[in-house]
């Protein structure tokens, strides 16, 4: 079996946009109905709270920092222009 040639170094594929789009979705789903339980559960509105909550928690979760980096054109030692001043 031949390796997928987009995995990244740890071997797995790259998140595209619909796999973002359905973790985005399914943290909002979760966060809601964990709010929605715990107002049926007490009435206290604040179990919306769970909604951002989940959202946060998904995000250091899932979120690949390094994809926001930019791509670098140059090699590896070489720095921006005004470092070399």
């Amino acid at each position: 079996m031949q390796a997928d040639a987009r995995a990244d170094q740890t071997g797995q594929a790259p998140m595209t946009l619909a796999r973002r789009l359905a973790w985005l979705a399914a943290c909002l789903a979760l966060g809601l109905v964990v709010g929605l339980v715990g107002f049926e559960l007490t009435a206290a509105a604040g179990w919306f709270l769970a909604i951002p909550a989940v959202l946060a928690v998904g995000w250091f979760a899932i979120a690949d920092p390094t994809q926001c980096l930019p791509v670098r054109e140059r090699g590896a030692g070489d720095g921006p222009a005004s470092e070399k001043l």
